[in-house]
């Protein structure tokens, strides 16, 4: 059961420039790349350890699967403006019902329901105002940010994301370790996955 409200913003709007195609539908272990996070996160509203998932996309595949889900979509017309623009539509809807947020991005398939679980954990029982996913030294996503990082958020611009934050506050930053190294690893090309 939630401590604190805490949502999730799922980022599923990038331009997939260097996959060649739309990497987030690209199937991997018999599903759509953007699926993996998205049970994970879906599951965890249901054990109450989220309050609510946001999906922000371009896609109309993913907005669709967002709506036969009961899940909200915030739909980003304008992707080409960076992560910053979908940080914003996604906190934009769930900023005024939760204590904190985590930031999840649609292209790490291998994210492990465990791991988000001990982010959030380990987040309610310190006193730090962030915590990162990630291995050894490497900072990672997913990412959870208090309340009060909202407003710094929200002034990103940009191709610029959440990590940029974590990096000027490191004495509010939990680092938590991922239960594998390829937990963290964004898939950009096609040859990541050969």
């Amino acid at each position: 059961m939630c401590v604190s409200k805490i949502g999730a913003v799922y980022l599923a709007a990038g331009n997939s420039k260097r996959f060649g195609s739309n990497k987030l539908l690209y199937t991997i272990d018999k599903k759509p790349m953007f699926l993996h996070g998205l049970e994970i996160l879906e599951k965890a509203v249901q054990e109450e350890i989220l309050s609510e998932v946001v999906v922000v996309t371009q896609y109309a595949e993913i907005m669709k699967y967002a709506s036969d889900h009961h899940l909200t979509a915030v739909f980003n017309s304008e992707s080409d403006q960076g992560i910053s623009h979908s940080i914003s539509l996604g906190l934009a809807e769930i900023c005024e019902t939760t204590d904190a947020c985590l930031f999840l991005v649609a292209d790490q398939p291998y994210i492990s329901k465990s791991s988000i679980t001990r982010l959030i954990s380990n987040w309610h029982a310190s006193s730090k105002g962030i915590a990162c996913m990630s291995w050894e030294s490497h900072m990672g996503n997913p990412v959870l940010f208090a309340s009060t990082y909202y407003p710094e958020l929200f002034s990103l611009t940009g191709d610029t994301g959440g990590k940029k934050i974590a990096k000027k506050h490191m004495d509010d930053v939990l680092l938590c370790q991922a239960d594998q190294e390829k937990e963290l690893k964004d898939l950009d090309t096609l040859t990541v996955l050969s």
